[in-house]
């Protein structure tokens, strides 16, 4: 059997303005039909943002949906391990929120987005001091097994209120590694990708007080959920 022709797949870095990728594809009718409807299932389950029920955000969750694919795919191969990510930081763009962080081959990047990835799975970070000589060296791995079960059975799930979901979940640190966060339970909880990127860069907030995840808006201000629809 011949394998059919045409198809292809690219990717590109981003812009040093831009924290973006670019990834776009040719395939054949047939398997582009299946990729779109594999994106299009997946998506269905991405949650929307807090107050923006309804609104046109297909893109955004399309997005969303391929990268949760990608993670499934990479956590089936043995465990999110099998997939590094190089960041090369300046201390202070982990510690203070000042710029000079970018992933190897890749665009430069914002300090949040640059901590992001310091939550889950593997990554090497290669700090600089302000001559750009290496600082240090760390490799980060995901939480061990008996931690992840003991997530999984505190948190059950995604800890926005209301979002609940329990696939393709990754591990955030509530006090950034980068800012002298402990790797213990009670500095972990369990997020679905899109609300681990709401804490991240779009300046939620997410605490645990006295046993509780406490989340705040932008603005400062309590998020409480509304009450559930009969």
């Amino acid at each position: 059997m011949e394998r059919p022709t045409g198809g292809g797949i690219w990717t590109g870095g981003s812009t040093p303005t831009s924290a973006a990728s670019r990834c776009s594809c040719s395939l054949p009718a047939a398997e582009g039909a299946a990729v779109a409807r594999a994106i299009e299932e997946v998506a269905r389950e991405v949650p929307v943002l807090p107050g923006e029920e309804g609104a046109a955000l297909r893109d955004r969750r399309r997005a969303d949906a391929l990268v949760a694919l990608a993670r499934s795919r990479l956590a089936h191969a043995g465990g999110v391990d099998r997939a590094t990510v190089v960041v090369h930081a300046r201390r202070e763009a982990l510690t203070r929120g000042r710029p000079g962080a970018e992933l190897q081959g890749g665009p430069v990047l914002h300090p949040e987005v640059a901590r992001r990835p310091a939550c889950t799975s593997r990554i090497e970070i290669l700090f600089e001091d302000g001559d750009g000589r290496l600082h240090a060296r760390a490799l980060r791995r995901r939480p061990p097994d008996r931690m992840m079960r003991e997530l999984r059975r505190r948190d059950r799930g995604c800890v926005f209120p209301g979002c609940g979901r329990r696939a393709h979940l990754v591990v955030h640190r509530l006090k950034a590694f980068g800012r002298g966060g402990p790797t213990t339970l009670e500095n972990r909880c369990l997020l679905c990708a899109f609300h681990h990127v709401l804490v991240h860069e779009l300046a939620w907030g997410l605490r645990r007080i006295h046993g509780r995840f406490v989340w705040t808006r932008p603005n400062g201000m309590p998020y409480e959920p509304g009450p559930s629809p009969p």
